[in-house]
């Protein structure tokens, strides 16, 4: 299979393009720029194009290129930071760049989008647990962009018969993963044999994944050749609170120095995070056999072990 992964160089996408690029898949990586530890990755296989994904000719230029069987869509602007301070520019990134996705799908035939879209479609969860039929009200401005990016894929479906299909994640984590949240900045820590105290936060609730069930799920709904339908959870299926989740990482490794005071986290000490739970995976499970291997804990031990051996080598 010939697969395009647009935002190939970001932390899901490179996680992608090295899965699909194993299992003997030709695959094109597109985004403005990719790590000197991934450019030397490039071989037979694997291609790193470099493109804006706001640029129509860039993306008309890339899809030509590539001529992919499908295409996987993980650009996007991310993180509560970059979309309170910048509504525009996540707008102009996350919502135009897919529209020029979906125009050079148009033009050079390709049928099969991947979308990366997210649990911030939701809003807030009060049920502790949503399914793919949980209304959608999205607080952030990056919600917004990913329910906006959804109805227009369907759009696209029905006037030129395009098939988007939307996998709504979670909190994916994993040793690539950019931004300082949580777990990253407890496990990395811990790692480094160092304290690390969140002053709130402790009883807020998220659906944490680890990057290889997320890699694993995403490669099965590309796959699967015949969708009912158009929308999935991709998680863990449990939401547990920043709380449980510093005291699973200290039952793991109990001379850790870490840990959260109560009340509701927010994203840069500033932004309350909404009203999370779990997101129900039934639906992909019964489709296309998704089935989280790792749960938090086996998930948080991959995840430690890996900084460990990062930091191993690099010393």
């Amino acid at each position: 299979m010939k697969v395009l992964v647009t935002g190939g160089g970001g932390f899901l996408g490179s996680a992608l393009c090295r899965a699909l690029a194993a299992r003997g898949d030709r695959v094109t990586a597109f985004d403005l720029g990719f790590a000197p530890a991934f450019e030397a990755e490039e071989r037979d296989g694997l291609t790193l194009r470099r493109g804006d994904i706001t640029d129509p000719s860039h993306v008309m230029s890339a899809v030509r290129s590539a001529a992919p069987d499908a295409i996987i869509h993980a650009a996007a602007i991310v993180g509560i930071k970059p979309a309170v301070e910048s509504p525009r520019n996540v707008l102009r990134v996350n919502l135009g760049g897919s529209l020029n996705v979906f125009e050079a799908m148009q033009v050079f035939g390709v049928r099969r989008v991947i979308h990366m879209s997210s649990e911030e479609v939701y809003g807030d969860i009060p049920s502790g647990v949503a399914t793919e039929d949980h209304p959608t009200f999205p607080v952030m401005p990056y919600g917004v962009t990913k329910l906006a990016t959804e109805h227009l894929g369907r759009s696209f479906r029905d006037i030129h018969g395009i098939e988007c299909i939307n996998l709504r994640i979670s909190w994916v984590y994993g040793m690539s993963l950019p931004r300082p949240r949580v777990p990253k900045v407890l496990v990395e820590a811990i790692a480094e044999g160092r304290p690390f105290y969140i002053p709130e936060g402790g009883d807020s609730r998220m659906d944490h994944t680890y990057e290889d069930d997320f890699v694993a799920g995403t490669l099965l709904a590309l796959d699967h050749k015949n969708h009912p339908f158009d929308v999935y959870n991709l998680a863990s299926g449990v939401a547990p609170t920043l709380k449980e989740l510093v005291d699973v990482l200290r039952s793991i490794e109990p001379t850790a120095d870490i840990s959260v005071g109560p009340g509701v986290y927010k994203h840069n000490e500033t932004w309350p995070l909404p009203e999370k739970g779990a997101l129900d995976s039934s639906r992909a499970a019964r489709v296309f056999g998704y089935r989280p291997k790792y749960d938090l804990r086996r998930g948080l031990e991959a995840y430690l072990s890996a900084c460990r051996a990062a930091r191993r080598a690099a010393a």
